[in-house]
């Protein structure tokens, strides 16, 4: 009974909702928008390949690629495990030598309840003042609240899993556009 006050301990830190944009270019040298048009291309097939990943726009003649994907990274709570996904848009703009991207719509949730998760939460309860202060204020009884240094540890970790997961993305897709493919199999 004490492990599912925990469990549900732990979806009360994950109820609010957070959107961001995040935007930026990337130089990779030498290369045509062309080329790096058609990479991206497949390598959105490559790396997003369940239901809710989706291209909107891929225009040849601009270099243009708009997609909706989602992505899933776990974290702890209360020392359970928990995927957290997160969908967004993404915008990329191609030319020689370099592209923008612009991500949007970002939302992140619980994938295993898909509530809408505050990535903010995560950061407030870093500290053992600020876990201190979200419990207070949401009524948290005590014997829910465990060890608070462990807890906001957790949580700073969570954080910092969860606010790296579009320059992953970015990274990804930076080596798979600067190592390239094999031309001459």
């Amino acid at each position: 009974m004490k492990y599912l006050f925990c469990v549900l301990a732990g979806l009360f830190i994950l109820q609010m909702g957070f959107s961001q944009e995040l935007t930026g270019v990337v130089n990779i040298n030498d290369k045509p928008a062309e080329k790096l048009f058609n990479s991206t291309r497949e390598w959105f097939a490559l790396n997003f390949q369940t239901s809710k990943d989706e291209v909107k726009l891929a225009d040849n003649s601009t270099h243009v690629f708009i997609a909706k994907g989602e992505k899933r990274e776990t974290v702890l709570i209360k020392n359970i495990k928990m995927k957290v996904k997160m969908g967004f848009t993404l915008k990329l703009d191609f030319k020689d030598g370099r592209f923008k991207y612009e991500f949007s719509n970002m939302e992140y949730r619980n994938a295993l309840t898909n509530q809408v998760v505050d990535i903010e939460t995560y950061k407030q309860c870093s500290t053992v003042e600020g876990l201190e202060a979200y419990y207070k204020s949401n009524g948290i009884p005590k014997f829910l609240e465990g060890k608070k240094e462990d807890e906001a540890k957790r949580n700073e970790e969570n954080y910092r899993i969860v606010t790296a997961m579009p320059s992953n993305i970015i990274k990804d897709l930076t080596v798979f556009l600067q190592t390239g493919k094999n031309e001459n199999w």
